[in-house]
């Protein structure tokens, strides 16, 4: 009798840790997927965020026609002929560049092919990739 109750409990033993490591597994594959979910989610509020800012930008220029204007308009900097406009995480303007995750590039397109138009560029602060990006030329509104 007793050698039956040791090998039930020894089975018994086997299974709970099968189901253990069944746990474990099912649980690493769902953080993973979390965490990709969680990334790309940030990738597209970023998208999101930056189309925003850049079609602002466009606006103000498109209005303004000029560099000058956009800069202050969009809380920028003028330096070199390009708008420079920092943004912090949550996409709110910062002044402090150790605070920027994002920043608004807006400069002078090749002056050969249309010297009105600017490019409008929206990156990650530490990355030379483009989040977005738009062409913008001045509107005249002369009548």
């Amino acid at each position: 009798m007793k050698k039956d109750a040791s090998s039930k409990t020894g089975l018994f033993l086997i299974e709970l840790i099968a189901m253990i490591l069944l746990f474990a597994l099912c649980s690493a594959v769902c953080m993973r997927i979390f965490s990709s979910a969680k990334t790309l989610s940030d990738d597209s509020r970023a998208l999101s965020n930056s189309s925003l800012v850049a079609q602002s930008a466009a606006e103000c220029f498109k209005a303004t026609g000029s560099l000058d204007e956009t800069a202050d308009i969009m809380e920028g900097e003028l330096k070199d002929g390009r708008v420079l406009v920092f943004y912090d995480k949550d996409w709110q303007n910062t002044e402090n560049l150790e605070n920027a995750r994002f920043y608004l590039d807006i400069s002078s397109a090749s002056k050969l092919i249309d010297p009105e138009a600017v490019d409008i560029k929206v990156l990650e602060c530490g990355s030379s990739e483009e989040i977005f990006s738009i062409k913008v030329k001045a509107v005249d509104y002369e009548y």
